[in-house]
């Protein structure tokens, strides 16, 4: 979008001289405009944040559940979500699932891996309807 690039490049000065800190995330960089992202100055740093791995999941789930100890299902269900690049939403959601349905934390988590699937089957069959490859 040419108001993102004139904004980044400090075309029409909306902040009128202002210090501004811009903060952009994407999940998907391959997906954004080239002209946005393979320019020197646009962005000063670029950080790639990986998913969680299987301890640092159990870590946030121990967290954001604010329990002070967790089973050894709660211990499959962070492997799970790791394995599958679960982000943080994916493991806040693990737990609002659990309390919401009465499921324990492996359970949700077999209930997202399974969303997760659907949604790029069906994502896959709409991008080659459109003309898109895949």
């Amino acid at each position: 979008d040419t108001s993102l690039l004139n904004l980044l490049d400090g075309v029409g000065s909306p902040f009128h001289g202002v210090p501004t800190f811009i903060i952009a995330t994407t999940n998907n960089p391959e997906q954004s405009v080239s002209a946005l992202i393979d320019r020197p100055g646009r962005f000063d740093k670029v950080q790639i944040m990986k998913p969680p791995g299987p301890d640092e999941c159990f870590q946030l789930l121990k967290f954001i559940s604010k329990k002070d100890k967790l089973t050894a299902e709660d211990e499959k269900a962070a492997e799970l979500a790791a394995k599958n690049d679960f982000s943080v939403a994916h493991l806040q959601e693990i737990v609002v699932r659990s309390l919401i349905d009465d499921i324990s934390y492996l359970e949700a988590c077999d209930q997202l891996v399974e969303h997760k699937k659907k949604f790029k089957k069906a994502f896959k069959e709409a991008a080659r309807g459109i003309g898109l490859q895949t």
